[in-house]
């Protein structure tokens, strides 16, 4: 039988019922990835952003306890794996999910789970507006001046990778940070122009707190899809690299659209009989071609 203490305990754990469903507008499944080596029982190691499982109230490190109600704690990882697939087949699926550090105390001190004691989160049945008109793979600047009545910065983070560099677990209504272009998800790269991406969370963590005193805080994020894209090419994140990056993708998007153009352009054939040709034309030429019999000109708009 449970006690009073086990229940309070139970209460403070953050259990949540994350109710999951696939947006048509979305192609990336629900969002979430698990990390293969961390179970049974699984962690949650990275949370995309602006996707089902981010609306849905699922978090980086979360442990996956149910899927549909099905425990999966002692499951190995393609059994959750179907688990997870088989629920996705009716578009949606539930999951029973608590944060890794409220998981291992309440095994310490032999509390059972109750999934009556989580609280529901439902994704949304569409993509939300905000969402769907957010810039994505686009470098941000969050700029935080707190007020004297302020708190907190308004936002929680989590470790990376050998708790190297830190994700924007959660951003708070109403805080300074949920009026910037904070974001869930986003990893920080800089805190007031200094390069964190390869520090330890504990630097970043003295950081933050350090900026929280100076009543101003300045950083710069990327989305989840951005930083996963330069880690896998190896190009180092910090601020320089990717707006050379950003200024090599505008200037080949105008040479492909130069192209486009040159196609579009329209082309006179003459057929001549002689060898040469005098020709006077009030157009202007960009390009002439000879072949055979055929002279091509093709001429600007």
């Amino acid at each position: 039988m449970r006690n009073s203490s086990d229940e309070a305990l139970l209460r403070k754990a953050n259990l949540r019922l994350c109710r999951l469903r696939l947006w048509s507008s979305y192609d990336g499944g629900l969002g979430f990835v698990l990390d293969k080596s961390s179970g049974p029982p699984y962690i949650v190691k990275i949370v995309e952003s602006n996707s089902p499982a981010a609306a849905g109230g699922l978090k980086f490190h979360d442990i996956i306890l149910a899927v549909n109600s099905q425990d999966v704690t002692a499951n190995n990882y393609n059994e959750v794996k179907w688990a997870l697939k088989a629920a996705q087949e009716n578009n949606s699926v539930e999951l029973l999910v608590i944060d890794k550090r409220y998981y291992d105390y309440l095994i310490e001190k032999h509390v059972l789970f109750d999934s009556t004691f989580a609280k529901t989160i439902d994704t949304p049945q569409r993509m939300p507006r905000d969402y769907k008109s957010f810039p994505k793979h686009t470098p941000r600047t969050c700029e935080i001046q707190l007020s004297s009545t302020d708190q907190s910065l308004g936002f929680d983070i989590t470790h990376g990778d050998n708790n190297v560099g830190v994700w924007i677990q959660e951003v708070q209504p109403n805080t300074p940070a949920s009026g910037t272009l904070l974001r869930k998800c986003d990893r920080i790269l800089e805190i007031n122009d200094d390069f964190v991406d390869d520090e330890p969370i504990e630097t970043i963590k003295q950081k933050l707190k350090a900026a929280k005193s100076n009543r101003y805080l300045k950083l710069y994020v990327v989305d989840t899809a951005m930083y996963r894209y330069f880690k896998k090419n190896k190009i180092l994140l910090k601020r320089t690299n990717i707006e050379e990056c950003s200024f090599m993708k505008q200037k080949q998007e105008s040479s492909k659209q130069n192209e486009e153009e040159s196609k579009e352009l329209k082309a006179l054939v003459f057929f001549a009989k002689e060898s040469k040709y005098f020709i006077q034309l009030l157009i202007p030429i960009t390009r002439i071609h000879v072949t055979g019999d055929r002279l091509l000109l093709a001429l600007t708009n």
